[in-house]
């Protein structure tokens, strides 16, 4: 389970913060009928002062929650749906290529007919077969299959995961089951109405499969039966973590088969495909989770198991399914696109892997790469600095956090290589046997993963994805090529604009890797709190409290919501840490303007007051403007650029301002 650290750019407020010794309240963001604000001052609002007019005339579009990003996502959206149709009106591709398979996959979805192409035979035959079992090792058998040939996941929760423990290996885990179908447990905790969902939709679905109505709605409560006892067993402190390594432990595989009495757990694994010489250990995140779910894997509970894994199948494959049954019919939305729209945006959706490095290659250079390295590594000499003056902390702690400082290593659209195209050029047929085949080939990787180390530099999330990350596992930040654009970053923009925007992103998450929650794993990536000093983790325990205490206690949303200090203790450090560096880097007063504008421009969006106050409940990033101001007014050198004095809005007393290295 590879927790990724990453921004979130889908959060932000509008305008009307001004900082200050009380609360400040943030407005909702503008109508027709707000009134007209004076022109704003950088002293007094410097969000505002950068990102007003931008701001004023964003419009919201029908059903959007946001408006006026920054970023330029219908960019991104046009160059990969270029990349996917001039890869479809070409010729001549080696079989199994990344270009053969988006142009063969396309062809087949214009092709397929949902509404009157026959339910495949495949999965009347796999649904019968499930429907047709009494005991729960003949479920598991085609558990097995629906795992290999069709590429779902198994319902015992077994993964391969990164061993926390462990520097460059994976290991066997058993992942926090959090709901079971539609019923998400973090729902039911607030509401018992997802028991009576789920009860309704295997009603529908057991219907299909040809069962009476009193018979399909029985089926459906003997599974909220089994998802009752689940939940009951289920760590809910866990579910709501960031972190759960926190919770997690390892046993040995003798361990792991004294709890699993019920399941034949070796020989499950082995039928799935896994070297059983690799499964010698097991991470398990949820331990009490575990020893219930196998509780519930006997006989008596068949008809409820064999439900869940029917309708399992029905959820992952439900578009070839529902055109036949009229009970299903609004389970699948109706598209008003048009035929070719509707290809490009399921290619876009489902082949990201075989667009992404055609989207490299066309998109980004090995200008913009260079320029990107370089600038990644002065932000590192930046942080280098900070960290050997943090006298705050001992000699041993500081020369620690330089080696994992200077073992951090940067993954960007040059580490994205094509794949093997062997491996998919027997791949063809209609599209519900190219997804199938296409599945099978992406989870027997899957499963191969387990017997290799950990690849540092493996891609973990799309580059044509608007993203950043870092991964504490691997020390590692990885830039998406989407972000290398303005006004995030442009190779032919000023070197300290472009230090304001992508800059200052990548210096927030290379900040991760010192924050509260990535500090306890050590320059290899395993997690291992007592690298750390004690005296160290007491002083910064009580910078983390002053700073928590500073966002939670002088901004609220309103006038009424605080920012939850601790909730978003890490994303804030991250940025107060990361503006430190980048300023550093600063030579005068120049420098640092064009630093601060750039800062505030790429958080420039505004939301309803749903999405805001959504946000402040929920997400560990605060809204952008405080992301912004209250940065800025904790910055010794926002003041120098500025002139910032007491009275004005976006001053803080000295002595109330916070700081992540000083």
């Amino acid at each position: 389970m590879k927790r990724l650290i990453g921004i979130t750019l889908v959060c932000v407020i509008s305008l009307g913060l001004i900082p200050g010794c009380s609360p400040v309240v943030i407005e909702g963001q503008e109508t027709s009928g707000t009134s007209e604000k004076a022109p704003a001052s950088p002293k007094d609002d410097y969000y505002r002062y950068i990102n007003e007019d931008r701001l004023k005339d964003a419009v919201f579009e029908y059903g959007e929650k946001t408006a006026g990003s920054a970023f330029d996502q219908k960019m991104i959206d046009d160059q990969i749906e270029s990349v996917i149709l001039d890869t479809v009106s070409g010729a001549g591709y080696e079989k199994g290529s990344e270009e053969y398979l988006i142009q063969t996959a396309y062809n087949a979805f214009r092709e397929y007919d949902f509404e009157n192409e026959p339910i495949p035979e495949d999965l009347t035959t796999v649904l019968d077969e499930i429907n047709n079992v009494k005991t729960v090792d003949e479920l598991l058998k085609i558990d097995v299959k629906l795992i290999k040939d069709y590429g779902l996941n198994g319902m015992l929760g077994i993964s391969v995961g990164t061993n926390y423990f462990a520097s460059g290996e994976n290991i066997m885990t058993f992942v926090q089951q959090t709901g079971v179908l539609n019923c998400d447990f973090e729902t039911v905790r607030d509401d018992s109405f997802a028991f009576n969902s789920l009860v309704n939709d295997v009603k529908v679905i057991m219907q299909t499969m040809g069962y009476d109505v009193d018979s399909a709605e029985g089926y459906g409560r003997e599974l909220a039966v089994v998802a009752m006892e689940l939940y009951g067993s289920t760590d809910m402190d866990i579910v709501d973590s960031f972190w759960p390594y926190e919770y997690m432990s390892i046993h040995s595989a003798d361990e792991i088969n004294k709890i699993f009495t019920n399941i034949e757990l070796m020989e499950y694994l082995e039928e799935v495909g896994f070297d059983l010489k690799y499964c010698d250990e097991f991470c398990v995140v949820d331990y009490d989770q575990v020893v219930c779910l196998n509780s519930l894997f006997v006989d008596e509970n068949i008809d409820a198991l064999k439900t869940w894994e029917i309708c399992k199948v029905y959820y992952s494959f439900m578009r070839f399914i529902a055109p036949h049954y009229i009970l299903l019919k609004g389970y699948v939305k109706d598209s008003y696109d048009t035929p070719e729209e509707q290809a490009i945006n399921e290619i876009s959706q489902m082949f990201t892997d075989q667009t992404d490095p055609i989207y490299v290659e066309r998109f980004y250079t090995k200008d913009m790469d260079d320029a990107l390295r370089s600038m990644c590594d002065d932000i590192r000499g930046g942080y280098r600095e900070l960290i050997k003056n943090a006298d705050w902390l001992t000699e041993t702690t500081r020369n620690g956090l330089l080696e994992k400082l200077e073992n951090i290593i940067y993954i960007t659209g040059t580490d994205l290589k094509r794949h093997d195209n062997s491996k998919y050029a027997g791949i063809g047929g209609n599209y519900f046997q190219i997804m199938i085949q296409y599945n099978k080939i992406s989870r027997q990787d899957f499963i191969d993963s387990l017997s290799k180390p950990v690849d540092r530099k493996e891609i973990s999330m799309s580059m044509q994805m608007f993203n950043a990350c870092y991964d504490a596992t691997t020390n590692s930040i990885t830039i998406t090529s989407a972000i290398t654009n303005a006004p995030f970053f442009d190779v032919n923009a000023d070197y300290y604009t472009n230090l304001g925007g992508l800059g200052s992103v990548i210096a927030h998450e290379m900040g991760h890797a010192f924050d509260s929650d990535c500090i306890v794993f050590d320059k290899n990536g395993v997690y291992d709190p007592e690298w750390i000093a004690d005296e160290d983790m007491k002083v910064i325990k009580e910078r983390d409290e002053k700073a928590a205490s500073y966002f939670e206690d002088n901004f609220t949303v309103f006038g009424i919501y605080h920012v939850d200090g601790e909730q978003t203790l890490g994303e804030n450090y991250a940025d107060l840490g990361g503006m430190e560096c980048v300023t550093s880097l600063a030579k005068n007063n120049e420098d640092l303007k064009k630093i601060f504008e750039n800062y505030a421009t790429i958080w420039s969006e505004k939301a309803v007051d749903e999405a805001i106050i959504d946000q402040i409940a929920y997400d560990s990033h605060s809204p952008n403007l405080i992301r912004t101001n209250a940065i800025l007014s904790s910055l010794d050198s926002f003041y120098e650029a500025y002139g910032v004095k007491e009275g004005d809005g976006m001053y803080i007393a000295p002595g109330d301002r916070v700081s992540r290295w000083y």
